[in-house]
């Protein structure tokens, strides 16, 4: 099981969100008995089984206060990263997000880079991604409508996060572009940490060997903002 902590910063009118999603990848190691290549001898091996698709828990959800400094910002999602030994992080690094992924780098965490663009296929390589926002939504929904995502429902915020996924619009431009938006007036940081998480879940569980197993997540407290 990886787990994946998602951040949506927000600006000045916008919140930022912080989400904690479980995934189970879609394969496993196995250990089987193979021989050393030089002294023949045997020795045990891992081997990759595929499994189910991912499946994703939705196990924490906040979102700070409006006008929250990005300090503090950082310092919170420092303290969710050490609570979670082995998650990954994935952070959107639009606008302002740019410089709070520079100031968690600082910190010694090593946090995804996510530029979220028009388009319709991700680019990237390692830390640094640029993803249409019309993917995240998408990959978020697909999870959904699957069975494969679930949300707490002890969650304080589950119910804001149902209300901003029934907020969303699909639109089809004049240049035939599709295009993912909040309604008008409302918010979607929630939502967006969410999918981050999925996206990055989903793309560090397609490579088995970067999947790390952690402590379950209802055996860490965190603590509320």
């Amino acid at each position: 099981m990886l787990t994946v902590i998602g951040a949506d910063i927000g600006q000045l009118s916008d919140p930022t969100a912080i989400a904690v999603v479980e995934c189970t990848p879609s394969s496993y190691p196995v250990p089987v008995l193979g021989r050393d290549p030089v002294s023949g001898l045997p020795r045990e091996e891992e081997t990759f089984v595929e499994g189910p698709p991912v499946t994703f828990a939705v196990r924490h959800l906040e979102r700070p206060p409006l006008g929250t400094d990005y300090v503090r910002v950082v310092a919170r999602i420092e303290e969710l990263s050490s609570r979670l030994p082995g998650s990954l992080l994935v952070v959107d690094a639009t606008g302002v997000g740019l410089a709070v992924c520079d100031m968690l780098a600082e910190t010694g965490l090593q946090p995804v880079r996510v530029t979220i663009t028009a388009g319709s296929e991700p680019q990237g390589e390692g830390l640094s991604w640029r993803v249409p926002k019309q993917r995240l939504i998408a990959g978020m929904q697909v999870a959904l409508g699957s069975g494969r995502l679930r949300v707490a429902a002890s969650l304080a915020l589950a119910a804001v996060l149902v209300r901003e996924l029934q907020d969303y619009r699909l639109k089809v431009t004049a240049a035939a572009n599709v295009t993912f938006s909040a309604r008008e007036g409302a918010h979607d940081d929630l939502l967006l940490a969410v999918a981050l998480a999925v996206w990055g879940g989903q793309t560090a569980c397609s490579q088995p060997r970067e999947v790390v197993v952690i402590e379950e997540m209802d055996r860490v407290e965190i603590s509320p903002f």
